[in-house]
């Protein structure tokens, strides 16, 4: 998704959260305006990498920097709810 993401024009910063496994969440931070249908765009080239089996959002943001200022490409809360999970059965 990052390959997709780095191709596309006019993007400053983005991040890519996996929400659920079949959810993903693109934040994207464009140099200027984002029409409508350059969001869709980024939606559909990242929705067939799942094979149209996943609902994408692009969400538009003015940063995708944490708190602290660094900046994490991928962020998968399926993982860290699999990982609560297996830790709350030991």
């Amino acid at each position: 998704m990052i390959y997709v993401l780095r191709e596309v024009p006019g993007l400053r910063e983005f991040q890519v959260v996996q929400e659920a496994l079949n959810h993903i969440r693109v934040r994207v931070v464009p140099q200027g305006d984002m029409s409508p249908a350059a969001r869709a765009g980024i939606a559909s080239r990242i929705g067939a990498l799942f094979e149209g089996d996943a609902r994408v959002e692009v969400e538009l943001a003015d940063s995708v920097a944490s708190a602290s200022g660094k900046h994490r490409y991928v962020i998968s809360h399926v993982a860290e709810a699999r990982v609560s999970a297996l830790v709350g059965a030991a």
